[in-house]
């Protein structure tokens, strides 16, 4: 019995001594598979890419540090597309995002309401709107950097931070609503985001109004949600809430 036992130890110190490289192996190769994440400009070929923090390849518009660059579907960079853009709007932009506690693990749709909540609380401030070329660039950092602006400025920060944020399709709309008073139609913008095949419309400052009972008015609708993530077929048309609308594409 005691030499079986004898045995028994040995056999066992044997496994441990066999299996010790193995299981150390393994480890190893895990700890080097989280180290190969890639991340920021990758070159394969004659082909460039841009890996976030979440290790994912980049498509369409995203900005890096003061430029913007478009990636094909595939995340491959298409550098005639490239284009500087305001260092100050890219500043504010991400100063935003820290401040609300957004990450590569924030889910899209849990950002998107953090940062609609966050521009629906700027103060408002009139504005003679002319559709110059640029000018949802211009409001979007007048918005992000003075925390005041007109419904061009809500509708262009909101776009801009949910691109930044995202990488969905998003475009600014400009036509006109009658958000304010049933009867009239006015001059009014909004923001669009495509997520999963569908356009939904977000005006952030419906919700300001509805916040901010010393806005401009109360909006015919006075929920805040009314004005958050609604199908844009049921609310743009010329018996709905906006009509005659225009569409420029966020393009950062």
């Amino acid at each position: 019995m005691k030499h079986f036992a004898k045995k028994a130890v040995l056999a066992m110190l044997l496994l441990c001594v066999c299996l010790g490289p193995v299981l150390g192996d393994v480890n190893t190769m895990e700890v080097s598979a989280a180290s190969q994440v890639q991340k920021g400009w990758v070159t394969k070929g004659s082909k460039k890419y841009y890996y976030g923090e979440d290790g994912k390849y980049k498509t369409g518009w995203y900005t890096v540090k003061n430029k913007s660059y478009f990636f094909n579907s595939k995340g491959v960079l298409q550098p005639k597309k490239t284009k500087p853009i305001s260092k100050k709007l890219v500043k504010a932009m991400d100063k935003a995002i820290k401040k609300l506690k957004i990450t590569a693990d924030t889910d899209e749709k849990t950002a998107l309401k953090l940062l609609f909540d966050y521009v629906s609380e700027f103060g408002y401030m009139r504005y003679q709107f002319t559709g110059a070329k640029g000018w949802e660039y211009d409001c979007a950092e007048t918005m992000l950097t003075q925390k005041q602006g007109s419904c061009f400025h809500y509708a262009a920060a909101f776009a801009f931070l949910a691109k930044r944020v995202t990488g969905y399709p998003v475009r600014v709309g400009w036509g006109e609503a009658r958000l304010f008073k049933g009867s009239n139609w006015q001059q009014h913008a909004w923001a669009e985001i495509e997520i999963g095949g569908t356009w939904y419309l977000f005006d952030p400052i419906g919700a300001h109004n509805v916040n901010h009972p010393n806005g401009i008015s109360t909006p015919i609708r006075p929920n805040s949600l009314d004005w958050y993530m609604q199908k844009r077929t049921k609310m743009v048309g010329a018996r709905k809430y906006y009509k005659s609308a225009k569409y420029v594409n966020v393009e950062i």
